[in-house]
């Protein structure tokens, strides 16, 4: 059987995600919900509370965070400003091994222990902040994380979120992006099958945050894909209510994102694709 998995990232950013991520939870909408622990808006309560309330069972994840925001404490070796690199200089310093993997790895390890602390136990997965638990030097400290907080016997019950898909899903994609961190990950499984860890087999939900794009469009594509084969994908997905935070670059697309999946379309396009789901068992 397939097992889909629709995680809401970005929890805890700001306000306006932690309400949209709320609601969706509670319509039934989503399964699985990533938190930044770094977030101004960190709030394990509130997530909680609707996690009780919603229809289906959803995991809780820890989206570890190493750009853009401020961490939980100083890293003067990855950067000597208040926040963290930019995506690009952090996948250039990984990939020219510039980074202090000892600092990366305490760094992850305070946000781990800072959502333990919040949800009062760990994680049900991991994945990263702009994908950079499979970055060269990083993907090795998030597994030596993994098993080190949950011990290898325990390793199994704790899955890290895999952004590969196969060929034929990109070999026409437009979404030089996609096929970009597919190829990172196929490094990186071999590193989590090495030491006992689960991760999805799919990855969708890449996409250019173009207000001008039609999200269920995209979803309709990733959906279709889903259904043609037996095994764990992972789509994600950035719903944020309407505002303003200067400091979120996708702020003007999230809404866009929340409004379908919280549509009838969403259901519709699901009903379609349980369909589809049955017509390829036969």
């Amino acid at each position: 059987m397939v097992s889909f998995t629709l995680c809401a990232d970005d929890y805890g950013l700001n306000s306006e995600v932690n309400n949209a991520i709320n609601a969706l939870v509670r319509d039934g909408r989503l399964n699985a919900v990533s938190c930044m622990a770094v977030g101004n808006a960190f709030n394990a309560p509130t997530l909680l509370e609707a996690v009780s309330e919603a229809p289906l069972p959803v995991e809780i994840g820890l989206h570890l965070t190493l750009t853009e925001y401020a961490p939980l404490a100083a890293m003067p070796k990855l950067t000597e400003e208040v926040v963290l690199p930019q995506v690009e200089q952090l996948l250039i310093k990984s990939h020219l091994r510039r980074i202090n993997r000892a600092e990366v790895f305490l760094e992850l390890e305070r946000q781990f222990n800072a959502f333990e602390s919040a949800f009062g136990r760990k994680p049900d997965f991991v994945d990263g902040h702009q994908h950079v638990q499979i970055f060269p030097g990083i993907r090795d400290e998030v597994v030596n994380l993994v098993v080190s907080r949950l011990g290898e016997a325990k390793a199994g019950s704790c899955w890290v979120r895999c952004c590969d898909s196969p060929i034929s899903d990109l070999f026409f994609s437009p979404n030089l992006r996609a096929v970009l961190l597919a190829a990172m990950s196929r490094r990186q499984k071999g590193r989590l099958a090495s030491a006992g860890l689960r991760y999805n087999d799919r990855f969708y939900g890449v996409n250019t945050f173009d207000p001008a794009q039609s999200f269920r469009t995209l979803m309709q594509g990733w959906l279709q894909k889903v259904a043609r084969r037996e095994d764990h994908t992972l789509i994600m997905c950035h719903p944020g209510m309407p505002g303003s935070d200067p400091a979120d670059p996708i702020a003007t697309r999230r809404p866009d994102e929340y409004s379908y999946l919280a549509s009838h379309d969403f259901t519709d396009d699901l009903e379609r694709f349980e369909v589809q789901l049955a017509s390829h068992a036969r």
